[in-house]
């Protein structure tokens, strides 16, 4: 990048190019040229000569610059063309309930991403892990407070009252947002979900955090689903608070829907990985490296390519390379078990002869200045053999540590600490085994025997009773041996105990990630007292009943009483009755007055006023194909049959000066769970409406 006395310089010679001032010999080139340079704001010697010579340099190192940058830009066009015209394919999408931004592979495996369907933006987005903090409001009421002074005696004062206060602040948690943020963009967007196409998952199927984070290969859940459930339900738990207490509460809920920063990592590491086209190592490849490893002579090596080909048994020849390797790997266990005999005896042998020349050369001082140590490092070598038969394993590795390289006395010190940890776990001391393990690295395996005490640690909480801390540990350890149906178990369990606590609500949750699990579908398909009872406003509420058979018979409260048909249509209501057309239309009548038009799939279709016996249409109300029907503060959804299956409305939340607030809600019917933003009352495809407030 030129300076600007460089950029002024190359101007001048420019210039002077231009108009033929190139003899700075001559006096009346020189004075034309001197106008040239106090134009630029240039001050130039008194040797023009020299001045014009700098001028030229500078003027061609500019030149030189400003050639490779217009060089640099055209490649740059050139290969935005050619990216352009490449093939490429979605591999993900990463969104929240605003924005989305989808990222793509060309076939020259580079990616390009766009935000909300714009432009390419060529280049992954950035993704990263924003710490979750909560919001905390302490309320300070007034006090009385008394100053006075003593002057002579005289003690003048008074009692005065302090202003009631609020003082704030925020303090991080440990939990945390995965965030995605795209090029050009100010801020990134705090993601609900990111979903990978098969293609992707393909090339992940060997990746243990892949497994763990996209557990049904397809999305991944960037919240924490029970605490977002719990988060939604916020308006309840403000119900009667002001603005900062409500404030508090909803930003401690809003806390419980993050996820422990440490899985954000894992989750921003992995997709990372994708969306940088950071691919782990094909089928091809891991066959390649097990190929290349399998002709190995130590046991060690041959042990990590039998694992290779047994990950990929179902590619090529891997199965059968398994068995090849499996038995060359048990050759080299025999041929390492008998050199370790043979190392023994001759150690053995060489102990004697130590002995021997010991004897021998007892007279001669030179020669025992020089085999005693030797002598010595063997006898205390020997002894520490002995403490690590004799299980005293810290004794053993502390001689094997003065040993130094005596010997095999570094691996021996690895050898007592995986004999330490083998005893901790047969003794139940499942923590301290794994540390130990894990400490241990790639000796023997060691990595293997992490897993091992983690999961016997998980049973060991399962049959304990500790089935939250079993289901945790077992989910951890992802596909070892038969963790995922042990997980499944736990999670059963603890579910159960929630239920027969009385804690139905989080049992249903907790049900619903094991569907199909034993007897959980009988659960799953009983929720019915999850909407036993519905409110309205801070003061109302409405029970409902069901029949033996799960249907719904009516709904009550201190101001609505609603009964049903056969079919499960609204028959009649205290203070409203629906009557329905032939066209499969129905209408809700107030007092005797039409006040809302459904059409047949339950849609509020149009309004009535009070001095108009002709309804007025919803704005912006239309049906589509699939009966889907879109109002101005309504979203209904339908499946193949016609039956709804999903409703969705929105709700605006009012602020008033008293700094209370309050929330309006429509709510026509859903097949959701029961809360805040959803009411199981549709089970048997009632139609009603409710008109909620909740004040706070």
């Amino acid at each position: 990048m030129p300076t600007t006395k460089e950029t002024k310089m190359a101007k001048f010679y420019a210039a002077c190019l231009e108009k033929g001032y190139t003899d700075m010999t001559d006096e009346n080139v020189q004075l034309k040229a001197k106008v040239i340079a106090v134009d630029l704001g240039l001050k130039y010697s008194k040797n023009l000569v020299d001045f014009f010579e700098e001028a030229k340099v500078c003027y061609e190192s500019v030149e030189s610059q400003r050639k490779q940058k217009e060089e640099q830009l055209e490649l740059q066009r050139k290969e935005t063309k050619r990216k352009n015209a490449m093939k490429s394919q979605i591999i993900l999408t990463l969104a929240n309930k605003t924005n989305k931004i989808e990222v793509y592979l060309r076939e020259d495996n580079s990616v390009y991403h766009t935000f909300n369907g714009g432009d390419m933006l060529d280049g992954a987005p950035q993704i990263s892990v924003r710490d979750s903090k909560v919001y905390m409001a302490t309320y300070h009421p007034s006090k009385a407070v008394y100053t006075g002074a003593t002057v002579g005696g005289v003690t003048t004062g008074g009692i005065h009252y302090t202003k009631p206060s609020y003082s704030e602040k925020t303090s991080g948690t440990g939990n945390g947002y995965v965030t995605a943020k795209a090029r050009g963009e100010e801020k990134p967007i705090d993601l609900r979900t990111a979903t990978v196409t098969s293609t992707i998952a393909k090339k992940y199927k060997h990746h243990g955090d892949f497994k763990a984070i996209f557990p049904d290969n397809k999305t991944c859940y960037c919240y924490d689903k029970a605490g977002d459930k719990a988060f939604s339900g916020t308006k309840d738990v403000v119900a009667g608070k002001n603005i900062f207490d409500a404030m508090t509460a909803m930003s401690v809920m809003k806390d419980f829907s993050c996820l422990d920063i440490q899985k954000c990592q894992i989750i921003c590491d992995v997709l990372h990985s994708i969306v940088t086209a950071d691919f782990p190592p094909t089928d091809e490849e891991m066959y390649q490296e097990a190929v290349s490893i399998s002709s190995a002579k130590d046991s060690k090596t041959l042990e990590n390519a039998m694992l290779i080909f047994n990950e990929i048994s179902y590619y090529k020849d891997s199965a059968q390379k398994v068995k090849d390797v499996e038995k060359a790997y048990e050759e080299a266990v025999q041929r390492e078990k008998e050199e370790a005999i043979i190392r023994k005896e001759n150690n053995q042998k060489k102990l004697k002869l130590y002995a021997i020349i010991g004897t021998i050369v007892a007279v001669v001082v030179v020669a025992v200045a020089i085999t005693v140590p030797i002598i010595l490092k063997t006898a205390t070598y020997n002894e520490a053999v002995q403490l690590l038969e004799n299980h005293q394993y810290d004794e053993a590795k502390q001689q094997f540590a003065e040993l130094g390289s005596f010997k095999d006395s570094r691996d021996r010190m690895s050898e007592a600490d995986y004999c330490k940890a083998m005893d901790l776990l047969d003794q139940g001391e499942y923590a301290s085994a794994a540390k130990l393990f894990n400490k241990l690295g790639s000796y023997s395996d060691s990595y293997t025997m992490v897993d091992e005490s983690n999961y016997q640690f998980a049973l060991h909480c399962l049959e304990e009773g500790s089935y939250y801390v079993a289901m945790e540990e077992f989910e951890k350890l992802d596909d070892y041996k038969d963790s995922e149906e042990q997980y499944k178990e736990a999670v059963y369990r603890y579910a159960k105990s929630l239920y027969e606590s009385g804690s139905s609500k989080s049992a249903l949750w907790m049900f619903e990630d094991i569907p199909g699990y034993k007897d959980v579908d009988s659960y799953l398909s009983g929720y019915a007292y999850l909407a036993e009872t519905v409110y309205i406003g801070s003061y109302d509420s409405i029970e409902i009943e069901y029949d033996e058979n799960g249907k719904m018979t009516s709904a009550k409260s201190k101001q609505h009483y609603f009964t049903f048909n056969e079919d499960g249509t609204v028959s009649r209501t205290s203070s409203a009755e629906i009557k329905y057309n032939e066209d499969g239309t129905s209408i809700l009548y107030k007092s005797g007055k039409p006040e809302i038009l459904f059409d047949k799939y339950g849609n509020v279709h149009s309004m009535y006023s009070a001095d108009s016996d002709v309804p007025k249409a919803i704005e912006g109300y239309s049906v589509d194909d699939k009966n889907n029907a879109t109002t101005n503060d309504t979203i209904n959804k339908y499946d193949e049959n016609g039956n709804l299956k999903e409703v969705t409305y929105n709700y605006q939340v009012k602020g008033f000066s008293n700094s209370y607030y309050q929330v309006s809600m429509d709510i026509t019917y859903s097949q959701e769970l029961c809360g805040s933003d959803y009411v199981d009352i549709n089970r048997n495809n009632v139609r009603m409406m409710f008109h909620m407030y909740i004040e706070a």
